[in-house]
């Protein structure tokens, strides 16, 4: 489940009141594109929805921590069908919307930082009659132990990318040295494959890697495809993470 998701069901079941209590698919859905707006996914992925069959899936998914309230009948039909989260249902959104995830973008990231600023309280009085609970909650939905997660995240990010370019460097010069003293191609393979910490060595050797392609791209990736990656790839990466560690600080500053 996407963080948008998990926390449009948060909010639904935050929204519902004595008089309307409980939430359906359609308030979830409504909740889900706000938050999709506000992080301008509507410009970037013109299009993209979430249907009702995708909700249904979610609330099935969650299993006995989302419950359905009776239905009565009215004027001859049945109401859509209401739910509501049990305690275990927002206990379990709730991590789940703070976890630490790969795959999640910064803005999502951000978006994670906006929802405990702006709701941990009433998540806190949603279960405030479990003592446990609240505590775990106010925890977990603290906006600065949620930036203190992003921010390891961020490091770990950043010094990978330094690795990667200083460990470049190093395979570059190293095969440099290795052609002007008569190296071949296979001697200049194994020299790199010894040197660098290739990270898909599991999945292929770089060695096997480098000696399958044509001489012409062989020799490219020896050379300057190593200073094309570095320059046009890694630094700029290595940028904007050492700018997003500043946004942080800067927002972490704001609460």
């Amino acid at each position: 489940m996407t963080s948008l998701l998990t926390a449009a069901l948060l909010a639904a079941d935050l929204a519902a009141s004595a008089d309307r209590p409980g939430f359906q698919q359609r308030d979830v859905r409504f909740f889900y594109l706000l938050f999709r707006n506000w992080l301008e996914v509507d410009v970037r992925q013109p299009g993209a929805d979430i249907d009702l069959t995708q909700i249904r899936r979610a609330c099935e998914g969650l299993g006995s921590r989302v419950r359905a309230l009776p239905r009565r009948r009215t004027a001859g039909r049945l109401p859509r069908t209401r739910y509501q989260l049990t305690l275990a249902g927002v206990l379990a959104l709730v991590d789940e919307l703070v976890a630490p995830s790969p795959t999640r973008s910064f803005e999502e990231s951000l978006f994670v930082v906006l929802f405990a600023a702006s709701y941990r309280a009433h998540v806190i009085r949603r279960v405030e009659h479990a003592p446990v609970a609240r505590k775990q909650v106010a925890r977990a939905l603290d906006p600065r132990v949620v930036i203190a997660g992003l921010r390891r995240e961020l490091k770990r990010q950043g010094d990978d990318l330094e690795r990667r370019i200083a460990e470049g460097d190093q395979l570059r010069d190293a095969a440099a040295r290795a052609r002007a003293a008569g190296a071949d191609d296979r001697e200049v393979a194994a020299i790199m494959e010894k040197l660098s910490t290739y990270q898909l060595h599991y999945v292929r050797p770089l060695g096997d890697l480098l000696l399958s392609l044509p001489p012409e791209i062989r020799r490219h990736e020896m050379a300057e495809g190593i200073t094309a990656r570095r320059e046009l790839v890694f630094r700029p990466l290595l940028a904007l993470t050492r700018a997003q560690q500043q946004q942080l600080a800067a927002i972490e500053v704001a609460l």
